[in-house]
């Protein structure tokens, strides 16, 4: 639960203090214990064309894991406290989901998908771990890096594997979202017995089948994130006996097909994620 305070206003443990920084919301009213309406809203965000979801875009601080999305706002709380006769089934509330404006000339797209069977690989590149606000300030900086050290992997061509291009690969040690931050690296998909040049990180990947999009539009990765992921979800709840693993082989990766990300700049990528039989 959160509540307004002052600036400059002194929290003792084991409450925190965030900064909230404000932004562009869906809202939905509901009474107390609505919450399948989530879906709904969730639904209408999606579908609507002028606001896109901005699902996972952190807009506080103190960062934690898991707290960069929606919100649930108690209508009149302090009248509500306040009336001994107030019961709680009578709560009024608002459901809130983050969204932003589409670019509609540059809105990411899907133009294709197909699913994909996979030698082994190891990803190899440079890591870091960035969370909430300067986490975008983190991936830039790592790309604009990688021109020092991706010329490195690029001489290694008899290693060279069948996704050779530009990459990042996300993943989490095969632990959950909330117990593991994010390992970012950018690098290569390279043969499954490449040596690791020093300095580098890796990421050992099985034989495995994946699920791969082609994006077009402004970059923002985690839209592709959730069209890639969706897609595959709706597959699997169609009956197709396929699934994301979770949390063990979980992992994601973005593959750019005609120049590296920048923030903002328009690009053709692919999307990655490996899917297995659902009854494994």
């Amino acid at each position: 639960m959160w509540v307004s305070i002052p600036d400059d206003m002194e929290v003792p443990a084991p409450l925190i203090k965030r900064t909230f920084h404000g932004g562009l919301y869906a809202a939905h009213m509901i009474k107390m214990g609505g919450w399948d309406d989530w879906r709904l809203l969730r639904q209408w965000v999606k579908e609507n064309g002028k606001y896109a979801s901005a699902w996972g875009m952190p807009r506080w601080e103190t960062y934690e894991a898991g707290m960069e999305h929606c919100l649930e706002e108690q209508l009149n709380f302090w009248g509500n406290h306040q009336n001994p006769e107030f019961k709680s089934d009578d709560m009024q509330l608002d459901l809130l989901f983050p969204v932003e404006l589409v670019d509609i000339k540059n809105a990411m797209t899907m133009t294709d998908f197909r699913y994909l069977h996979l030698p082994a690989m190891r990803f190899i590149g440079m890591d870091i771990i960035a969370k909430g606000k300067k986490a975008v300030e983190g991936y830039a900086a790592i790309w604009a890096r990688s021109l020092e050290f991706m010329p490195i992997l690029d001489s290694m061509t008899e290693y060279a594997s069948v996704l050779n291009n530009p990459c990042a690969l996300m993943h989490h040690n095969n632990l959950e979202v909330n117990k593991e931050a994010m390992h970012y690296l950018v690098g290569r998909f390279m043969r499954a017995d490449t040596p690791v040049p020093d300095g580098f990180s890796y990421w050992d990947i099985p034989e495995s089948n994946v699920g791969i999009s082609d994006m077009c539009g402004k970059f923002r990765d985690t839209k592709a994130y959730y069209m890639t992921r969706d897609k595959i979800l709706s597959d699997r709840d169609k009956g197709m006996g396929i699934d994301i693993p979770y949390p063990i082989g979980y992992y994601h990766a973005e593959l750019y097909t005609n120049d590296i990300p920048i923030q903002g700049s328009v690009l053709k990528f692919q999307y990655l994620f490996p899917c297995v039989k659902k009854d494994e």
